[in-house]
Order: C-alpha cells, then structure tokens, then sequence
C-alpha cells in the first residue's frame, strides 16, 4: 500500500492530498476542507427508516471498514474520530475500498461509513444513507518541512486560498 508519509519523506512526491491526518514531525500539513460521512446499510435494515443516529444505536451494529493496511490516515482518523464520540465499531469485515465497502453493506453483510460524495441515484440502490452527527471525514494537503521550492509554495498558497467553503456545502 502506499504511505503517503513515507512517500513524501523519500522526495517520491512534493506534496499529497489524503484523507484523515498525517501526523509526523517532518511533514507540514493543512486542514483543506471536512464531508460528512454517512452511515450506510442495507434497505431492509431495522435502522433504514430512521433519519438521523446516535453513536449509541450502532453499539452492536456489524461494520465492514477499510483495512488500516489500505489507508492508515483515513483509518485512523475514523477510529479516532468514533472514540469521541464513544463509539467503536464492532468490525467484522476489512475491505481495501469504499467501493467494497458499499457492496457488502448492500448485501446485509454491515453498517459501512462512506462519504456523502458517494450518495448518488445509481450507488443508492438497495441502501440507505443515514446522518450521524458529527461524523465526518477531514481532507488535508501534507508535504516535507522545510523543502518547499517556489512552484510548491504556489499550489501551498492556492491550496490555503481555495479551501474556504466545505465540500458538504457544495454537494448538498
């Protein structure tokens, strides 16, 4: 899997958009913009009818949730994120894709987290998408302290300019 950390420490990339956060002494890196994520499971599911949730109804809720192996900034960003709000996920599948996720949410296999970007009229079918509050998926721009060359500080200062309204705001 690539690490997005580590590829940017080697020099392999400038810079990189992820999701989650990259924490590491090295590296510089800004918050660019936050999406809900929704909690989606099967049509038939005893939660289907309900509009919004709490952590608490999904307590013994079987999830299916990325491997950390796959993204270990969006995983841990996620369990963390469902730590504070006093919640863990009873994981009883890891998947390497939001993709994989959908399919065995939509086959009754789990509840899955996914971003709201993915709640379109053709993924929709045989799921449902619910709101929790609060829980939300952060996309960041990261790259190495102190190597920043001139066509970077430009991207770095259009990154900062361009992140003034949330991804959630516009997808609506």
């Amino acid at each position: 899997a690539l690490h997005l950390d580590d590829e940017i420490l080697k020099g392999t990339l400038h810079a990189a958009l992820y999701a989650g956060r990259l924490r590491h002494p090295d590296l510089q890196s800004m918050s660019l913009f936050r999406e809900s994520l929704k909690v989606v499971l099967a049509s038939e599911h005893r939660l289907a009818r309900c509009g919004e949730l709490e952590a608490s109804q999904l307590v013994d809720e079987p999830v299916v949730w990325l491997t950390r192996a796959a993204d270990p900034q969006r995983y841990d960003s996620f369990m963390a994120l469902c730590s504070s709000l006093s919640y863990r996920p009873k994981i009883v599948r890891e998947v390497r894709t939001l993709p994989e996720c959908l399919e065995f949410a939509r086959a009754g296999a789990g509840i899955t987290f996914l971003p709201s970007f993915m709640r379109t009229k053709e993924i929709g079918y045989g799921v449902t998408f619910l709101s929790l509050p609060a829980l939300y998926a952060e996309y960041g721009l990261a790259y190495r302290r102190g190597a920043m060359s001139r066509d970077l500080a430009r991207f770095v200062k259009f990154a900062q300019e361009s992140s003034i309204v949330p991804l959630d705001e516009c997808v609506k």
